[in-house]
C-alpha cells in the first residue's frame, strides 16, 4: 500500500492506494498517529484509490486511540470509498465510530463539523449523591458537545431518571448520553428487569414527581428491557436548527438525487423500523444487497445514519409522514 501525505485547508490529508490488507494496516495506524504529534484540526484519510480492504482491516481506522483524537480534537475522517470498500466498512460497523464522505471536498467541507454521531457514559451507583453527578455530568458532556442550549433540560432529565433509577432498581447504574443526528437521548440502564416500579413512577404513584417531569421536558420518551437482563429507560430532545450562517454541515441539495428502483424500495422501508435482515426478508434479496443499498442512500442524501436519510426523504417528499422522534433500534446487522 502506497500512503500520500498532503495539506488542504489546514487539515492533513492520507491520500491511500491499493490494497488494505493485513500487511498494510499496521503502516496505516502509523502514519495516523505520527500526524498526532502535532495534532491537525483533522485527518482525513481519502481511500479513493483504494482498491479493496481485507475484512480483518476494516478496523483498522476505528481502533486508533490517542488523547489528541475525537471531536473537538482531531477528528479523523473517511472519504471516497468505492462502493465495495464502503459496503465493507459499513457491514463492521466502522459509521458507528468515524464519519465517511463520498468525496474529499465534503469530507474537508465537515472535517470542522460536530459529528452526527457521539457518546458518552458514566457508571454510577445506587446512592442519593447519584443524580447529582449525573446532572453534573450530562451538562459538561452538553458544554463539550457545543450544545449549550440543551444541557438544562438535558441534566434535568438525567437526574430524573436516575433518581427512578436508584429509588426503584437498587442496583448499579449507566447513564448515557448520545447524540442521534438530530436528537440528543438520555437513557439510564439498570441490571434490574422489573417494571412495576417504573409503572408506579410513570403513574405518579411512587415516590416524587415519577416520570411526569420526563414526558413533560423531554420530546419522546420509553424503556426497553435488555436480552442480558435488565432495562434502559431513554429519553430525547431535539436539537435546534442550525442558524442560517452556521459554519458546519454542508447544505444539502434541495433536489431529490436519482435513486435506482432498487434504492427506492429500500428506502420505503427505512422508517419501518425493520433491520437490513428483515428488510431483505420483504424484498427477496440478501441483507448484503441491502447494505450495499442503503449505504449508497446515504452517499446520495449526504447523510450519515437511517434517522437522517428518512428525515431529508421526507423533507424531498421521497417518504410521506414526519420525522420519528423516538430512537431507532440497534440492529446487529446494520450500522
Amino acid at each position: 500500500m502506497r500512503i500520500q501525505q498532503s495539506s488542504h485547508q489546514g487539515c492533513v490529508v492520507l491520500t491511500l492506494a491499493g490494497r488494505l490488507d493485513l500487511a498494510a494496516a499496521p503502516q496505516v495506524q502509523r502514519d495516523i498517529l505520527k500526524q498526532l504529534a502535532q495534532p491537525p484540526p483533522a485527518i482525513i484519510c481519502d481511500l479513493a484509490q483504494v482498491e479493496a480492504i481485507d475484512s480483518l482491516c476494516a478496523g483498522v481506522f476505528a481502533s486508533i486511540r490517542h488523547p489528541a483524537l475525537g471531536w473537538p480534537g482531531t477528528a479523523l475522517v473517511l472519504s471516497g470509498a468505492r462502493p465495495a470498500v464502503a459496503d465493507t466498512l459499513v457491514q463492521h460497523g466502522v459509521m458507528h465510530h468515524l464519519a465517511m464522505y463520498p468525496s474529499l471536498d465534503q469530507a474537508l467541507a465537515n472535517a470542522r463539523a460536530r459529528p452526527p454521531r457521539l457518546g458518552a457514559r458514566l457508571t454510577l451507583g445506587p446512592v442519593l449523591t447519584a443524580a447529582a453527578a449525573g446532572r453534573q455530568f450530562v451538562g459538561e458532556v452538553c458544554g463539550h458537545w457545543g450544545l449549550q442550549v440543551l444541557a438544562e433540560p438535558a441534566a434535568l432529565l438525567a437526574g430524573e431518571l436516575v433518581t427512578n433509577a436508584v429509588v426503584h432498581a437498587h442496583t448499579a447504574l449507566e447513564l448515557r448520553v448520545e447524540l442521534r443526528g438530530s436528537l440528543l437521548q438520555v437513557a439510564v440502564h439498570d441490571q434490574d428487569p422489573n417494571l412495576s416500579g417504573l409503572l408506579a413512577a410513570k403513574d405518579g404513584t411512587g415516590r416524587g414527581l415519577g416520570l411526569r417531569i420526563v414526558d413533560q421536558v423531554a420530546k419522546a420518551w420509553g424503556v426497553r428491557q435488555d436480552g442480558a437482563g435488565g432495562k434502559t429507560v431513554w429519553c430525547t430532545l431535539e436539537l435546534p436548527p442550525p442558524q442560517a450562517g452556521t459554519v458546519g454541515r454542508s447544505r444539502r441539495a434541495e433536489i431529490a438525487p436519482p435513486l435506482t428502483e432498487r434504492e427506492r424500495a429500500v428506502l420505503r422501508l427505512l422508517p419501518t423500523r425493520l433491520s437490513h435482515r428483515e428488510i431483505g426478508h420483504e424484498l427477496y434479496v440478501s441483507v448484503n444487497t441491502v447494505r450495499s443499498q442503503v449505504q449508497a442512500i446515504y452517499r446520495k442524501f449526504e447523510v450519515t445514519s437511517r434517522a437522517e436519510a428518512v428525515a431529508h426523504a421526507r423533507h424531498l417528499r421521497l417518504l410521506p409522514g414526519s420525522t420519528p422522534t423516538d430512537p431507532w433500534p440497534s440492529h446487529p446487522d446494520e450500522p
